[in-house]
C-alpha cells in the first residue's frame, strides 16, 4: 500500500518554512508529500504556493485562506490556475456533500476533502481501547460519497 505523508511547517511570521520542510521532504526520500492547512495561516498564500512547488509538494490542503473552502472559493480557484497543475489543491474545509458539487464548479479543483458521515444505524455501537466511553461514532455514508463521481468535471 502507497504511503504518503502529510506535513506543514510555518515561520514564526507566518511564511512556509522553507528550511524546515525542505529538510522534511529530504527525510521522506520519494514519498509523496502533502502540505496540510497551515498553508491557510500563511501570510501570502499564492507565494507560499510557489515556494512549495519549487519543493516537489505534489498536494496542498486548503481552505482558501477562508474558515471554509465554500467562503475561501475565489481564492481556491486563484491557487488552481496558479497551479498549472504541478501541485494538486485539494479543496478542505467545511465541504459537505450539499456544497461539493458547486465548490468544484466554481474552483476547478480536482481534489476534496469530504466530511461523508452519519450517524450509525441503532444498535451499531463501538467501544474499544482507543474510544472506551464512546457508544455512537459517526459512519461513512457511501450515498454522501457517491455525491463526488456526479461533481466530477
Amino acid at each position: 500500500m502507497p504511503v504518503e505523508i502529510v506535513l506543514g511547517a510555518l515561520t514564526a511570521d507566518g511564511r512556509t518554512d522553507v528550511p524546515a520542510t525542505r529538510a522534511l521532504i529530504g527525510e521522506a526520500g520519494h514519498t509523496p508529500i502533502t502540505f496540510h492547512k497551515a498553508f491557510d495561516s500563511t501570510r501570502s498564500l499564492q507565494r507560499s504556493l510557489e515556494s512549495l512547488i519549487e519543493l516537489g509538494v505534489i498536494r496542498v490542503l486548503t481552505s482558501g485562506g477562508a474558515a471554509t473552502a465554500p467562503e475561501g472559493a475565489k481564492m481556491l480557484k486563484t491557487l488552481t490556475a496558479q497551479s498549472l497543475g504541478a501541485v494538486a489543491i485539494l479543496a478542505g474545509g467545511g465541504v459537505r456533500p450539499s456544497n461539493v458539487t458547486k465548490l468544484i464548479a466554481r474552483t476547478g479543483v480536482g481534489e476534496v476533502h469530504l466530511r461523508a458521515q452519519c450517524e450509525p444505524p441503532t444498535g451499531r455501537h463501538v467501544a474499544d481501547r482507543w474510544h472506551p466511553r464512546v457508544s455512537n461514532v459517526a459512519h461513512l455514508d457511501p450515498a454522501h460519497v457517491s455525491v463526488l463521481t456526479e461533481a466530477r468535471p
